[in-house]
């Protein structure tokens, strides 16, 4: 499959960037750090900037709505509202027998010293002890534990790198794509950089969801957790 990837404006691609802290630099947005709180808010990328740079955000919506950390009964209602509902009227996917996947690569992939097949032979962390990206096993287990009424899966992911090669990047994201296209699933082609809180919506409203590692991913994985037909697969 080839993966066709269309290049923003320097700040569209900030903004498509979910990870924390700084990169290149330049501060991003972070929707999880701003849900969970704490000195997150309080430090130079926090609630000021993102109420600045990002006034239409998520972020700025959960931060106007409340002053608590990790309030994630706020943060559903938000997300339920037909405001936030119509960012994915565009899409088209049946919930019911589709599996969302949300893939961490970019930074913790191309600044990786370990390459993709080494990635996807076993658990490696990242430089801060995180184990973003996820070895082949893994799906392999979770393949095994899907009802038999998925037939479909999507990848989802963002470049969260300032590096002009993604590289492995795309070559991990089609071994994974291609691992469940050989198992009989229909695939599609990934979706990549879209905005942030856009990916946020359309996965949080999955019935099936596989989490990668980080805040951003969690917090999808909790609004799955409060619909009824919800399963989150980490």
């Amino acid at each position: 499959m080839n993966l066709k990837i269309s290049f923003k404006t320097l700040v569209f691609f900030l903004f498509l960037s979910n990870s924390c802290g700084k990169e290149s630099g330049v501060l991003l947005y972070r929707l999880g750090d701003m849900v969970k709180g704490g000195i997150h808010r309080s430090n130079a990328g926090g609630e000021a900037y993102h109420k600045a740079n990002y006034p239409d955000s998520l972020a700025v919506a959960y931060m106007n709505s409340t002053t608590k950390s990790n309030d994630y009964d706020i943060l559903f209602n938000l997300i339920e509202k037909q405001e936030w509902k119509s960012k994915i009227s565009k899409y088209n996917f049946d919930f019911d027998h589709t599996l969302f996947i949300h893939l961490r690569v970019g930074d913790v992939l191309e600044q990786s010293p370990s390459t993709v097949a080494e990635h996807l032979d076993r658990h490696i962390n990242y430089l801060n002890g995180i184990q973003y990206v996820r070895p082949l096993s893994f799906y392999a287990k979770i393949q095994q534990e899907l009802p038999t009424n998925v037939t479909k899966v999507i990848l989802v992911t963002g470049f969260h790198t300032p590096e002009k090669s993604t590289n492995k990047s795309l070559k991990y994201i089609r071994k994974i794509n291609a691992f469940f296209k050989e198992k009989g699933y229909t695939t599609s082609e990934p979706l990549i950089d879209n905005p942030p809180d856009e990916d946020f919506i359309l996965m949080s409203n999955a019935n099936f969801f596989v989490k990668s590692g980080g805040g951003y991913s969690h917090l999808i994985g909790k609004m799955v957790e409060k619909r009824a037909a919800g399963t989150v697969y980490q």
